[in-house]
């Protein structure tokens, strides 16, 4: 996963805080097009100084997950970072030829102001509201 962001004043989060700028991604490896979190629902969340969390779904909460063997790296760039994530197939239990992904921005002035924002129309829980996504 390859990320390019336009951020001048990247703002760092305190490791495992979830509480500066980052991106998350959600992937349903079933597609099973759920209302909320559950099993096969794996929530990754990457901060601009390459920070990883990882959580999978349990009856619509999020699970805090072990430090995943997710790979991250970080360049700063002119006009932000870029944050290159590679996740291997390892992490991703049971993951279905077609999945459905979901995605966020998050850009926070410090550690106690800020926004997330997800895709368009989809909701962070819900993976109903996600990307429908063929693998091949």
């Amino acid at each position: 996963i390859k990320c390019k962001v336009s951020d001048a004043t990247p703002s760092e989060s305190p490791a495992g805080a979830q509480n500066g700028d980052g991106i998350y991604l959600m992937i349903d490896c079933e597609n099973a097009s759920l209302r909320e979190p559950d099993e096969d629902v794996f929530k990754l969340w990457c901060s601009s100084t390459g920070d990883i969390a990882w959580g999978e779904g349990a009856a619509g909460t999020w699970k805090q997950l072990p430090k995943p063997a997710v790979n991250a790296s970080v360049t700063s760039t002119a006009s932000g970072y870029d944050l290159d994530i590679a996740i291997p197939r390892s992490e991703i239990k049971r993951l279905k030829p077609t999945a459905r992904i979901g995605a966020g921005i998050s850009n926070y002035a410090n550690e106690l102001m800020g926004v997330t924002e997800y895709l368009i129309l989809s909701e962070p829980d819900a993976s109903n509201t996600w990307m429908r996504v063929d693998f091949e």
